[in-house]
């Protein structure tokens, strides 16, 4: 697609995403919503996009609900309880200078048929009607609510969070205070121009060791990193929070440690793997039926949540005496700057097939990346020497492809 990524649409903003995208995407959008939740992270930016966002849709004749800084699960949550639209102005757990749109209808993501016509829309916008009303909404209260129903009881529990200056500074305090817990706050504040930067998900020593249990946020607040006497990799509390509430399956994606699998096969936990991004996931939960899924990224939906939610799932982490740690399959893994063209290159197409079959049992994933001109690399194997020599050749054809295409 030419916007929409692997969530949303998402890039370096005043260049790949300008005011006059978030105001065509906002016109467009109008035309699926009559009412649309809009919330934003911390970024800088976040402002003048939302603004020209909230334009778009108004021009367009849709009402619009200005909830503020919120994490983007609860602009999902609100979606999904008034049956309306809902647009989380983030990069997620990108750094400050970008920044993005995330989509959400009745609280589900849109589907990749519904982003393709939202494409044509943006680059043929509908016409400018008006008409559409704007308010300021609170909420902020009726999300905490929510999180608060389905949150333990942590009396004397310490708990570190560390909000990566981003949007679940807002929220995350207030809850886990309320629930009882003895709180250590880190990065939790109102800072965009340093979001994500060498703090939250993406770098869990961060916040490790500053209390028993500890939890890191990305900028957006879907996305989850924990530690306990160290960092537990995602498969671990996927796995964990699949012994605690015992769905009736398990969605994980395309990524997820053979590790995984086998436990909860060793379980008869039904497990389904799909295409990488909580999309997905859920779309996959609903046409199962099952009440499980994530990401080994630190994306989890637990339902009734209808997208990733790292404060809930938090909150359900909370509750565990003790996390199990999966004996994980060596996996070895790379990202590569390069481009689309270079990924369906015929040449590397064949080099992917070949080393397929010199990796036998395991498993080898190759994708663009939906988030960053890159291309992604993934290879699990009981044979870690063996991963590393087809990785490296594999980096090798892609960086010689690169030089051919003028990358």
């Amino acid at each position: 697609m030419k916007y929409f990524g692997t969530d949303g649409i998402r890039g370096i903003y005043d260049r790949d995403l300008t005011r006059q995208l978030a105001y065509n995407a906002g016109l467009a959008a109008s035309s699926l919503f009559d009412v649309c939740f809009v919330a934003t992270d911390t970024r800088k930016s976040g402002e003048e996009l939302s603004s020209a966002l909230i334009s778009g849709l108004k021009g367009g004749g849709c009402a619009v609900r200005k909830v503020g800084i919120l994490p983007t699960p609860a602009v999902a949550f609100l979606s999904g309880k008034y049956g309306s639209g809902g647009i989380a102005v983030t990069a997620s757990h990108n750094p400050p200078c970008y920044n993005g749109l995330k989509f959400f209808y009745k609280g589900c993501k849109l589907t990749s048929s519904c982003e393709s016509l939202l494409e044509d829309d943006i680059d043929s916008p509908p016409a400018h009607i008006g008409g559409g009303m704007e308010s300021e909404y609170d909420g902020r209260s009726e999300y905490i609510e929510y999180l608060l129903k389905n949150a333990p009881d942590l009396s004397g529990k310490h708990i570190a969070v560390d909000c990566a200056h981003g949007a679940t500074f807002s929220v995350a305090q207030e809850v886990f205070s309320r629930c009882g817990a003895r709180l250590t706050a880190v990065c939790c504040d109102d800072r965009g121009e340093e979001i994500n930067c060498g703090v939250g998900a993406l770098y869990p020593q961060n916040v490790l060791g500053k209390a028993p249990l500890c939890f890191s946020f990305d900028g957006d607040g879907d996305r989850l990193a924990v530690c306990d006497r160290s960092v537990v990799d995602g498969d671990s509390v996927l796995f964990n929070l699949a012994l605690m509430l015992s769905p009736s399956g398990v969605v994980g994606t395309v990524m997820n440690n053979l590790a995984l699998e086998r436990a909860l096969a060793a379980r008869n936990v039904p497990f389904v793997r799909t295409a990488v991004g909580d999309k997905h996931i859920g779309e996959c939960m609903r046409s199962c039926g099952y009440e499980l899924g994530g990401e080994q990224s630190g994306h989890y939906i637990i339902s009734p949540a209808t997208s990733g939610d790292a404060l809930l799932s938090a909150l359900k982490v909370s509750e565990m005496d003790v996390i199990e740690r999966l004996d994980l399959v060596p996996c070895v893994e790379r990202s590569i700057l390069s481009s689309k063209a270079v990924f369906a290159s015929e040449r590397l197409q064949k080099a992917v097939n070949e080393s397929r079959a010199t990796l036998g049992d395991g498993r080898l994933v190759v994708r663009m990346s939906g988030t960053e001109p890159k291309i992604r690399l993934m290879a699990q194997g009981e044979d870690e020497s063996k991963l590393v020599g087809i990785i490296g050749e594999l980096e090798k054809t892609i960086l010689s492809l690169n030089k051919e295409f003028g990358i």
